[in-house]
């Protein structure tokens, strides 16, 4: 959808749609008074081409009386290259239209009242087919979701990871494509004090061809050794890469497991 040029500020106390305040930009301004609500303040920036919906849609579809809000986040439009790459594989942006470059930056995010919606004109619904529409779900959730790893972890393994993972992705490396076939990685929760377990499970989007499968595993195995070599070995076990098809871990073993996530932006993509 584009981008509504509103301030959006939420009173609780008043009436829908009279708090809805009309701007000329979108440049974050005080509010009206000090009296205004500020726990609900905010504006989509002022460099937004558009917003897109996150709220779910039930929520969505609710009366105004129960639900009066719809959650956005900022999305643009970003050119093919190394940054539009980084997209594949972070918690704050995420490739909503392979076609068009569309990426969503979770990272600003604002509430709106449901009426404004109505001045939308020719908005666009939905992602384009089911498996972008359960990605995108998947990757809302877990940008809340997100464990709390050990900070001692977090720069001996998943920093120097995440490091290797943006050098390979801005070379353009052969090596960084199985990333298209990656459905999750996850890992074993290390806590203090070390050595720490290096257990990477990769799961994989199944095909039914067995040939094809079996190249995204050794694909797999290839991408995740090479990050690991960057790993600072001294406080760390053994490492194991498992790569499995996502249809055929088991649940139990699943939520044993906490997903690692290798955000590779270095920044504000949309002003790169």
């Amino acid at each position: 959808m584009p981008a509504l040029a509103h301030l959006v500020i939420f009173d609780p106390a008043e009436p829908i749609t009279q708090t809805s305040k009309a701007q000329k930009s979108f440049q974050n301004v005080a509010p009206p008074n000090e009296k205004a609500p500020r726990y609900a303040y905010g504006a989509l920036p002022e460099k937004a081409d558009y917003f897109v919906l996150v709220s779910q849609t039930c929520d969505i579809a609710r009366g105004v009386n129960i639900e009066p809000l719809v959650v956005a986040a900022r999305a643009q439009v970003v050119k093919a290259g190394p940054r539009l790459e980084e997209a594949r594989s972070s918690v704050r942006y995420f490739l909503l239209n392979e076609k068009t470059g569309l990426v969503v930056d979770i990272s600003y995010i604002v509430q709106i009242e449901k009426p404004l919606l109505l001045t939308v004109k020719d908005p666009e619904y939905g992602p384009l087919n089911a498996d972008v529409a359960r990605d995108f779900r998947y990757w809302i959730g877990n940008r809340f979701s997100r464990p709390a790893f050990p900070d001692l972890y977090v720069s001996a393994v998943t920093r120097p990871m995440q490091n290797r993972m943006r050098e390979l992705v801005q070379a353009q490396n052969p090596i960084t494509e199985i990333r298209k076939h990656i459905r999750e990685v996850r890992t074993v929760m290390p806590s203090d004090p070390g050595p720490y377990p290096l257990n990477i499970i990769v799961l994989l989007d199944p095909t039914g061809d067995s040939a094809e499968e079996a190249a995204f595993k050794t694909g797999a195995v290839a991408l995740f050794g090479d990050l690991i070599s960057r790993t600072d070995r001294s406080i760390t076990a053994e490492p194991t890469i498992y790569p499995v098809l996502a249809n055929e871990w088991p649940v139990s073993e699943y939520w044993a497991t906490e997903p690692l996530d290798l955000d590779i932006d270095s920044g504000d993509l949309f002003n790169e």
